[in-house]
């Protein structure tokens, strides 16, 4: 999963939660594994989201080269 992003306007609507149990749903009926994605470390409020849906958190390095 990538993005799983919500319109500021919309917020604390419940709707990311929504949004990530269909993504669950799908994911179960379609017999995958584990779903992964990431998020922008300020991300406090989908951080809380995620963990209260029983996510882990996974360790992760990102790295750019700029030019």
């Amino acid at each position: 999963m990538d993005c799983l992003f919500v319109a500021q306007p919309c917020r604390g609507l419940g709707i990311r939660g929504r949004l990530l149990a269909k993504v669950v749903q799908s994911a179960r009926d379609a017999e995958t594994l584990w779903l992964e994605w990431q998020k922008p470390q300020w991300n406090t409020a989908a951080t809380n989201v995620y963990l209260r849906n029983s996510a882990e958190i996974l360790e992760k390095k990102r790295f750019r080269l700029s030019f």
